[in-house]
C-alpha cells in the first residue's frame, strides 16, 4: 500500500523520526500482552459469513467466523497483525 490509496502523497512507511515524535509523550510500553477473555474464544462462530443482508435471516446472533477474527475486531487490529510475524 502507498499514500495514493489514502488520497494523499504521504508514504505509509514509519520513519524513525516520526516514530520518535509519536511516542515521545508515552509513559508506558508501546505494545502490551492482553490475555483473551473466555467469552471471546468460546463462540458461537459462524461457519460461513453472510455476503448480503438477506442471508442474515434466520441467524439469531450475528457473529464472527472464528476466535481470531473476534479478537482482532475487539482490539481494532487485523487478524494478520494478531497472528504476529
Amino acid at each position: 500500500m502507498d499514500g495514493e490509496l489514502l488520497g494523499n502523497d504521504y508514504p505509509l512507511e514509519l520513519s524513525f523520526e516520526v516514530f520518535e515524535r509519536l511516542t515521545a509523550s508515552m509513559s508506558g510500553p508501546l505494545l502490551v500482552e492482553i490475555p483473551p477473555p473466555g467469552d471471546d474464544v468460546k463462540g458461537p462462530f459462524l461457519v460461513r459469513q453472510p455476503k448480503v443482508i438477506d442471508e442474515l435471516k434466520g441467524i439469531r446472533r450475528p457473529s464472527y467466523r472464528d476466535a481470531k477474527k473476534a479478537l482482532a475486531q475487539r482490539y481494532h487490529m487485523s487478524d494478520a497483525l494478531l497472528s504476529g510475524p
